[in-house]
């Protein structure tokens, strides 16, 4: 699995010293857990995470990068949660961090589209072996 070459950092300021903030929901969830590692691991290793009140205005955040909050680029689109959204914003497509999104999915209570995933990931497999 690789790492990216450079950080896809933006800048908060017009200071390129500036650390990326990524800015979500505090009371940590399998999501909320899961994407702070991607983030660090194959996007930005030097991220800053804030943890913000639930009833927070999200629109009004103008610096940093907001994930899983509601109506949120990356966040929970269609049957994608936020680390799946975050997989396909920045390009990585390691089938390790994908069947990852699928187990973050599943634990995230979006069980039936992940099982169904898993059966299909499964069919493959056996038929490889035949």
């Amino acid at each position: 699995m690789k790492k990216l070459g450079q950080p896809a950092l933006e800048h908060i300021s017009n200071s390129p010293l500036k650390i990326m903030k990524w800015i979500t929901r505090e009371k940590i969830k399998v999501d909320r857990v899961a994407c702070p590692w991607l983030i660090r691991q194959f996007i930005d290793p030097q991220a800053e995470f804030l943890f913000l009140p639930h009833d927070t205005d999200w629109s009004k955040i103008d610096s940093g990068t907001v994930f899983d909050v509601p109506n949120c680029e990356l966040g929970h689109n269609g049957q994608d949660v936020s680390f799946n959204s975050i997989l396909k914003k920045y390009g990585l497509s390691d089938p390790a961090l994908v069947l990852l999104g699928e187990i973050v999915r599943a634990a995230g209570g979006r069980f039936a589209a992940t099982q169904s995933a898993f059966r299909r990931r499964r069919f493959a497999l056996d038929r490889a072996w035949l």
